[in-house]
């Protein structure tokens, strides 16, 4: 198959990686490239996974950190004047007009703009692809989906906890819609029941892993020890984990 991947956009999509969900991606694409597909991902400007085309899309992640979103919502003015926006390509544009139509100037808004010119590649180029294979937890990547021409899979590596998605989705996928050409899956049961009150889960498929990179021993070692590796936060369940 030709399957477009679509990242989440506030990181490159290279070591060392941000995340799980990031980590994941770059598995599964050189995963697939093994088995002879041909995979194009489009990611924030810096990604390289063996073995997979990433064109270069001009987002420069670093001005898409949950910081600078939460920072540009300042009121109009509150920047020092003469103080630009920066364009995801890290130049800047006057943005004293912007201050006087939007809260923050366009820095609100560049999330958007970011997964629309992703979206737009992957539509420039629909003829090249089969699928689109999308995992970012963003309400952009959502909303833009429905207007592509090609079938588009949505992975929901999170449970619900974003009114924007949810907005999304149960628009783009409502619980009580037929299957259409929007499906959506997640890593979990528990996962899916978050989201099944007001939108259609397809699919629950498993995180996938490289075991051959995992040592696995069948006996616990002398002292047993619980490991937790990853980011610290509510839906995380750390807390249950040890209980």
């Amino acid at each position: 198959m030709r399957i477009a991947l679509l990242a989440p956009l506030v990181s490159p999509i290279a070591p060392p990686f941000l995340g799980g969900a990031q980590a994941l991606l770059a598995d599964l694409a050189s995963g697939l490239a093994l088995r002879g597909h041909a995979v194009t991902l489009y990611a924030a400007d810096g990604s390289a996974v063996s073995g997979v085309e990433t064109p270069v899309l001009g987002i420069d992640s670093s001005l898409l950190t949950p910081a600078r979103m939460a920072g540009s919502l300042s009121r109009p003015g509150d920047r020092e004047k003469g103080a630009g926006t920066e364009h995801l390509d890290g130049s800047e544009d006057d943005d004293e007009l912007a201050d006087g139509l939007v809260p923050g100037g366009l820095d609100a808004y560049l999330s958007d703009y970011a997964f629309l010119r992703a979206y737009r590649a992957i539509a420039e180029h629909a003829g090249e692809h089969d699928l689109v294979h999308a995992h970012a937890y963003d309400a952009p990547a959502f909303a833009y989906s429905s207007l592509q021409p090609l079938p588009v899979l949505h992975t929901l590596h999170l449970p619900d906890q974003d009114a924007g998605v949810r907005a999304m989705l149960a628009m783009i996928a409502p619980a009580s819609g037929a299957a259409s050409r929007t499906r959506l899956v997640t890593v979990s049961s528990a996962c899916a029941a978050t989201y099944r009150p007001f939108c259609r889960i397809d699919q629950v498929i498993y995180n996938g892993i490289p075991i051959e990179q995992i040592p696995y021993a069948s006996s616990p070692v002398e002292e047993s020890y619980l490991l937790y590796a990853g980011r610290i936060s509510p839906e995380k369940g750390v807390e249950d984990a040890f209980e």
